[in-house]
């Protein structure tokens, strides 16, 4: 009796293992370009880097821009969930005392994800994807918002005292 309870455990140990010797998730490599521009400033300029996942949590945007930014040592903090990019480096989401908003949007291969459809940490990113972070603003013109891509100010000409 003891012999085939030590059996069944041996066996039921062994189904176990196997169960989870087949769930295992694949590792996967991408390889992708990330682009980060703010004005006349280009934060990050066609990078290529190689994020890697499984096939279960395969690499997102936000993972191959944020190992970008840390490659190059560039500063950068996350929104509150953490699914997204609120600040990189000296740009951050903010809004002024005209209430322009600043804010960062993506595109990958050149199409801005639509509204709602998920943050930089829920897209996948593809072999070959490029990824461009740009640093926009949104202006309220008459009753309509208008987002622009930021333009960096001039700088202001002094003029020489003499």
């Amino acid at each position: 009796m003891r012999t085939m309870k030590l059996v069944a455990a041996v066996l039921a140990l062994v189904f176990v293992a196997a169960a989870f010797a087949g769930c295992g998730a694949e590792k996967v490599s991408k390889n992708v370009t990330v682009k980060v521009v703010a004005g006349d400033d280009t934060v990050l300029n066609n990078v290529s880097i190689t994020v890697e996942g499984t096939t279960e949590n395969p690499p997102t945007v936000l993972q191959a821009v944020r190992e970008a930014l840390q490659m190059y040592e560039i500063d950068y903090t996350l929104d509150e969930s953490e699914k997204s990019i609120k600040n990189i480096s000296a740009y951050a989401d903010t809004t002024d005392e005209e209430g322009n908003i600043y804010y960062w949007e993506y595109s990958v291969n050149g199409v801005v994800p639509k509204a709602g459809s998920g943050k930089a940490a829920d897209n996948v990113v593809n072999e070959g994807d490029v990824i461009q972070y740009t640093y926009m603003v949104m202006k309220m013109v008459g009753d309509n918002a208008v987002a622009t891509p930021y333009t960096t100010p001039a700088e202001e000409e002094t003029e020489a005292e003499g």
